[in-house]
């Protein structure tokens, strides 16, 4: 894989470990670098002691492409391949430069008999091809090239939301047979919800009990449409005074004069970027989560028995099965607001999404059933 980013809340972080929790040996092999986009997350991880988790992780050097891509061509892949002698192979994402250049070893110098996974983290946000350059990567060499040489060398791919799996076999004409479906899961250990955390944050940042805190966490993008869940916000908060809005994360934040004065009044809390741990002292405090654009780490207070707002991408949609949330247009502020309104007027209905989403993670979409699964996956092939 490309990168392993330490407090972070992606795939990575979680699989393995569960993987290897229920008995498995595990080894990551990835790079030395982080992308630029990222840097300001190193920066939270230099306490964090990498010889105490229950698996290997070996960083090794590469060709590190920074530009726009931020890619690695790993030095030695082969050698620490061959020295793994693994059973499973599990590539991080269909079209990264690693995962080519593992396609490339397996077809000249493959030693081993393992079975070969590789996954697809297409999702509604990601999967841009405006450019002629992309065009061409993603629908001349994937798709004509390295797809087909997957396919004849019998590997399996795997879908981490449903747009991912609709995206395989339509655009890319990877047989329904050759995908397997494996959500990204939800971290129900470190996350969940404590009314003591509740309590002290709310009074930190003098908000009462019963007032309406909506969220979203996660790296600030464009993709991640914040400008419509911000406009939507200042219309609630004109119309309500018992109503917030808490940014847990980093990035760019588009700001004006009237975002301004509500962050002076508390309105809108900036909390800045918050490790793992401490995920669920915010999303105690908080009481409904919103996704208004790409798919990201807000799908986590699920686990703080919170429910979601969420658009109406594909991508996305797998976070409400037990119908533990409200759904809206994306891009269609005015739908947003109204389903943001809903929970103000029916605090009732917050408690009972939020008891459904906790369901559906410990059900469902913890790290742990998700790890079972990937097992299953791999014993199948």
């Amino acid at each position: 894989m490309n990168w392993f980013m330490e407090n972070m809340g992606y795939q990575e972080n979680y699989l393995p470990f569960c993987q290897a929790g229920l008995g498995n040996e595990v080894e990551i092999l990835c790079s030395k670098h982080y992308p630029k986009s990222r840097e300001f997350i190193k920066k939270s991880n230099n306490n964090i002691n990498l010889s105490e988790w229950p698996l290997r992780i070996k960083r090794l050097n590469s060709l590190f492409i920074q530009n726009c891509i931020e890619q690695n061509w790993y030095l030695n892949l082969r050698k620490e391949i061959n020295n793994c002698r693994p059973d499973i192979i599990h590539l991080h994402n269909i079209w990264d430069l690693p995962t080519l250049q593992y396609l490339l070893i397996n077809l000249f110098n493959n030693k081993g008999k393992a079975n070969i996974f590789v996954d697809n983290h297409i999702d509604n946000g990601n999967f841009e091809y405006r450019n002629i350059y992309k065009i061409i990567y993603y629908f001349g060499l994937i798709k004509r090239i390295a797809i087909p040489l997957m396919l004849r060398r019998k590997f399996t791919f795997i879908s981490v939301n449903p747009y991912s799996e609709y995206c395989l076999y339509t655009y890319f004409g990877i047989p329904e047979e050759k995908i397997r479906y494996l959500p990204l899961g939800i971290d129900n250990e470190k996350i969940f919800f404590s009314q003591v955390e509740r309590e002290k944050m709310r009074e930190k940042y003098a908000v009462k009990e019963n007032d309406i805190v909506f969220t979203f966490s996660g790296v600030f993008e464009y993709n991640k449409s914040l400008p419509d869940l911000i406009t939507a916000f200042k219309v609630l908060a004109k119309k309500y005074r018992h109503v917030y809005l808490l940014m847990i994360g980093d990035g760019e934040m588009p700001q004006d004069e009237e975002f301004n004065l509500l962050k002076k009044e508390r309105r809108i809390i900036l909390s800045g970027w918050q490790p793992v741990d401490k995920l669920y002292w915010w999303y105690s405090m908080a009481d409904i989560g919103v996704i208004p654009g790409k798919l990201g780490g807000i799908r986590d207070i699920l686990a703080a028995a919170r429910p979601l707002i969420i658009n109406d991408d594909l991508a996305v949609s797998y976070l409400l099965e037990y119908k533990n949330g409200l759904i809206f247009r994306r891009g269609n502020i005015k739908e947003l607001i109204c389903a943001m309104d809903t929970y103000i007027k029916n605090p009732n209905l917050i408690r009972e999404h939020g008891e459904k989403s906790l369901r559906l993670t410990n059900e469902k979409l913890s790290w742990r059933n998700v790890a079972s699964r990937s097992l299953q996956i791999y014993k199948e092939g």
